[in-house]
């Protein structure tokens, strides 16, 4: 998942990267031998090893990282704990500045891509698919990465084919944000880890204030309507299917139970609940006090904290609601992969290796900005209280096994991916502003990806 700013009633991912400056790899990629020789070494073998690191060719690491605040701190935190255990690897952490999406495909067409870079967990497939993405899995036992201890679902946003492309280096599924001030005003208290549905609608409902020419002044929930970690787990809240995989086909309109699901999400915005996605307003409303819930990940949970002590409400968090018939879960992340092109494979495979180890992972959220990435470090200090104490931090991390996948643009070509993005927004879009029924605008959707697949 990314990174984000809060934005006319969306969280737009915010990915700002760069076109680095070309710079040449040092080093003796003949010798690299990190994926024998790191592997849990004890006694003379452990000595051995260590002196093959301290006599090893000086190695230098290009790595591309984001321009926001904090990332490029937090990497030079892992940076740090990689140095104590490959002191020979000198690692170059560049910013990108810019569109990343752009620079890298600018980069990798000019064969100057960085050993290691950033990305979003949406440009997975397509770098895979365009081959500047070296596979990973390799690296990860000899580097001490316990694979079964990484959230398996953002484990599997770096993955292609079953092969590891991306290292994660967060846990980022979505929670509700809730301004518990407005909640007390209405007489209600936190919801529970596991709220309903239900409860959702009884909670919009007393929450959502009207003046009397029946414009809405106060909103139950942000909710997100355009990021598919939102939308996607409505689509299958009523048990319906997206997609027939073997059939080479979409179901949003063929399954009637994905447009019941879709309808609980839409409706919320037509009725007045959540904000209006084509809405203009004049500052972010959840920050601004006006919105109750808000559907986002744990990295925007600083800003919230911040403004809220300017705007005077209280804030909390609990978890994404339990939709009507499937427990279904969005999240996100994004993290690091490695250059096919890179000339020191190993040892950029062991530095993205370090992201899943504890001591990496540690050192990463030493800001506490975010959640670990690994379930053994669910109960850490350092990230639970940050960004401040006291919060209902077990709603970051609670019932993984509920988190999903992006399921169309996980299986769809990757040819169609934008196609079927943009067809979503069209059918939403149509059906806000009543320029077609439910039915036929997820037909519309439907029929022209179904044309284009087949």
């Amino acid at each position: 998942m990314k990174a984000g700013k809060m934005k006319t009633g969306i969280l737009a991912t915010v990915m700002i990267g760069s076109m680095l400056m070309s710079a040449a790899c040092a080093g003796n990629s003949d010798s690299n031998n990190l994926k024998t020789n790191t592997n849990g070494a004890t006694g003379s073998g452990a000595a051995v090893q260590s002196d093959a690191i301290k006599s090893h060719d000086p190695v230098e690491l290009r790595v591309g990282v984001p321009e926001w605040p904090g990332e490029s701190e937090n990497v030079d935190a892992v940076v740090s704990v990689f140095k104590e255990k490959y002191p020979y690897v000198t690692v170059k952490v560049e910013k990108m500045v810019g569109d990343p999406h752009a620079k890298v495909l600018a980069q990798a067409a000019a064969n100057e891509l960085p050993d290691v870079f950033w990305l979003p967990d949406t440009s997975v497939r397509e770098y895979q698919d365009l081959g500047i993405l070296a596979p990973l899995d390799a690296y990860f036992e000899p580097n001490g990465v316990n694979v079964a201890d990484v959230y398996p679902s953002m484990l599997d946003l770096g993955k292609v084919d079953g092969q590891t492309y991306m290292v994660p280096r967060d846990y980022a599924h979505v929670v509700t944000l809730v301004n518990t001030t407005l909640l007390k005003e209405a007489g209600l208290p936190l919801p529970s880890n596991d709220w309903s549905w239900d409860t959702f609608m009884d909670y919009a409902k007393k929450l959502t204030k009207k003046d009397a020419s029946g414009t809405t002044t106060q909103w139950a929930v942000n909710s997100n309507i355009h990021w598919w970690a939102v939308w996607t787990p409505f689509a299958l809240g009523r048990g319906g299917k997206l997609i027939d995989e073997a059939g080479h086909k979409v179901t949003v309109a063929s399954d009637p139970l994905v447009g019941q699901g879709l309808k609980d999400l839409w409706d919320l915005s037509k009725d007045g609940y959540a904000l209006d996605p084509n809405g203009q307003y004049p500052e972010d409303m959840f920050m601004a006090g006006k919105v109750a819930f808000y559907f986002a990940v744990k990295s925007v949970a600083t800003s919230i904290n911040d403004v809220s002590k300017a705007k005077g409400f209280e804030w909390d968090v609990v978890p994404f609601p339990r939709l009507p018939s499937v427990h279904a879960v969005g999240g996100g992340t994004s993290g690091y992969s490695v250059s096919s092109k890179s000339k020191n494979k190993d040892e950029a495979g062991a530095f993205v290796s370090m992201f899943l180890t504890e001591a990496g992972q540690k050192a990463f959220n030493s800001a506490g900005n975010s959640v670990p990435v690994l379930k053994s470090l669910a109960g850490d200090d350092v990230w639970r209280n940050s960004p401040v104490e006291g919060k209902n931090v077990e709603a970051y991390t609670i019932e993984p096994e509920a988190d999903i996948l992006p399921i169309l643009s996980a299986k769809l070509p990757v040819s169609l991916i934008n196609e079927s993005n943009a067809g979503y927004e069209d059918a939403m879009n149509k059906y806000l502003l009543g320029k077609l029924p439910l039915e036929d605008a997820l037909k519309e959707w439907e029929e022209r990806i179904n044309k284009a697949w087949q």
